[in-house]
């Protein structure tokens, strides 16, 4: 409640673990494919 007895609360929005937990999975493996051929082409480079 705030100073006029008007209640501001709002509810946060429902977080899904799991979902969460997948997409960060995904994420991960797409980062150490682009990794891979960084290093790929910095090779090719002679970096």
């Amino acid at each position: 409640m705030c100073c006029n007895g008007i209640d501001t609360f709002e509810e946060e929005e429902e977080v899904h673990i799991k979902a969460v937990k997948r997409e960060i999975v995904g994420i991960e493996r797409e980062f150490v494919s682009v990794q891979g051929q960084m290093i790929k082409y910095l090779k090719e480079l002679g970096i």
